[in-house]
């Protein structure tokens, strides 16, 4: 009963602010969902979440003995872990500053999307999609925070910027170096591209398969062998995405001609380049959301692959937010978008795969 309450009060309170940030445009609103979601993730009791228990070991140990007991963890992680406990010699303080950075990073990034997508059904879609994995893979959660604040870079055709998030990404875990290859998003911008950049993007291309090799270093065999095992099993769940994803994709329709007032300021006053811009984004985000989602439904032949579809399913909410904001079949969109949400969030509590239930906070144990 406790898990129902706080969840759906997060959800709920979320949203009020979401919907009050879009209204004002006062990003105080911002701030305060963020708040809510570190306070759900930051004071959680060790029980809830796969990896959680693990954690608090380590960070234990951190404390009493100095010594990590996770060897795989990254460095870049394990050093933000010291300098917190450093300051605030307390498990539940990585859990709640690790939480409050992640949140930040992601709404605030989700924000920039509010002129193409309705940024109150972005929070609750981003809530109930990813908030209990969040909970579960806080290493992994903050790399894929800082890639995907990091792709705002890739909308301004900042390709240093967003290699420079990847870095940091990949020193909070490695398989953000997965998320390199979203730097040819911008291939449709080829012929809009300086010479230099047209030149580093050739460069990227020679480096993609060291980036391989450093990647399969560093995994073990045993990591990639389940790709061939042939142990699978597909439920209904796989269909239901796929099928809402094939309808909506075809039957999306989005009028360019948006006010641009609200868009970059070097776009303001053209409005041909503010639509090209508009039209560029909606579709990088309907391809990410696709290719996350077809890798993701990989994850049933592998978890390694399940876990790495991250880095282009967490544009999975912005579409969402895209659908409702269409000025064609806006009232149908919304109802295919409740039911589907409305169906993630059953099967994840039902099927309990994060460990999420029964939420617990820290001091209840």
């Amino acid at each position: 009963m406790q898990s129902a309450i706080v969840y759906s009060a997060m959800i709920i309170s979320s949203t009020y602010f979401a919907n009050r940030a879009k209204k004002s445009e006062k990003k105080i609103y911002l701030f305060c969902i963020i708040l809510v979601l570190t306070f759900v993730c930051g004071c959680r009791a060790y029980s809830v979440g796969n990896d959680t228990k693990g954690y608090f070991a380590v960070y234990e140990s951190m404390i009493k003995t100095g010594i990590n007991l996770y060897a795989e963890m990254e460095i870049g992680y394990e050093w933000l872990c010291r300098i917190i406990l450093l300051a605030i010699p307390n498990p539940q303080a990585v859990f709640a500053l690790v939480a409050f950075i992640t949140y930040m990073l992601v709404i605030l990034r989700l924000w920039e999307f509010r002129e193409i997508a309705e940024f109150d059904w972005v929070i609750p879609c981003f809530i109930v999609s990813f908030h209990f994995f969040i909970q579960s893979g806080m290493r992994q959660g903050l790399a894929l925070a800082v890639v995907f604040w990091s792709t705002r870079y890739l909308d301004r055709n900042r390709l240093f910027g967003y290699l420079i998030g990847i870095a940091i990404a990949s020193l909070l875990h490695k398989s953000a170096i997965a998320a390199f290859v979203n730097i040819f998003a911008v291939l449709p911008l080829w012929r809009k591209l300086d010479i230099k950049k047209q030149i580093f993007l050739l460069l990227c291309v020679a480096v993609i398969p060291i980036g391989v090799l450093t990647v399969m270093r560093h995994y073990t065999w045993e990591r990639y062998q389940e790709l061939f095992s042939g142990s699978f099993d597909i439920g209904m769940r796989v269909f239901i995405e796929i099928g809402f994803a094939v309808l909506s994709v075809i039957a999306f329709q989005f009028d360019a001609c948006v006010d641009c007032k609200t868009q970059n300021k070097s776009l303001i006053g053209n409005k041909q380049k503010c639509a090209m811009s508009i039209e560029y984004r909606i579709k990088k985000v309907r391809l990410f959301y696709v290719v996350g989602l077809l890798i993701g439904n990989l994850g049933y032949i592998s978890s390694t692959l399940g876990r790495m579809q991250m880095y282009w399913y967490w544009y999975q909410p912005v579409f969402m937010g895209m659908l409702v904001k269409s000025r064609y079949n806006r009232t149908i969109f919304k109802c295919l978008v409740i039911i589907f949400m409305t169906f993630l969030y059953i099967t994840s509590i039902a099927g309990n795969g994060y460990s999420q239930v029964p939420y617990l906070f820290f001091w209840q144990m």
